[in-house]
């Protein structure tokens, strides 16, 4: 009985993780292109001067910048997804079984 009343207590607290790992992760993807054009902007200001660069360098400057938006990318989602299985396994444990 008292693990029930406990498991029934943690529940707005799995809501909120879950709920709330949901709207930052929307809040993540919809931030995206406005952390990536600044990005673009600094990898295309430190390519080499000119109009025609070879095409090692631009492949190279592209990998970087991948790289970079990749490791972005990685850093930004971390947090809402370990909130949302929080959530989700606190929700899991503590539902009321009939």
């Amino acid at each position: 009985m008292k693990i029930r009343h406990i498991a029934w207590r943690i529940r707005p607290i799995g809501w909120f993780l879950f709920v709330g790992g949901c709207v930052l992760l929307a809040v993540c993807f919809l931030s995206v292109a406005g952390l990536t054009h600044p990005m673009w902007i600094w990898q295309s200001q430190h390519l080499p001067e000119g109009e025609m660069i070879p095409r090692t360098e631009a492949v190279a400057a592209m990998r970087e910048f991948q790289l970079k938006a990749n490791w972005l990318f990685r850093k930004m989602i971390f947090l809402p997804t370990v909130a949302m299985f929080l959530g989700g396994l606190i929700l899991g444990i503590s539902t009321k079984k009939n």
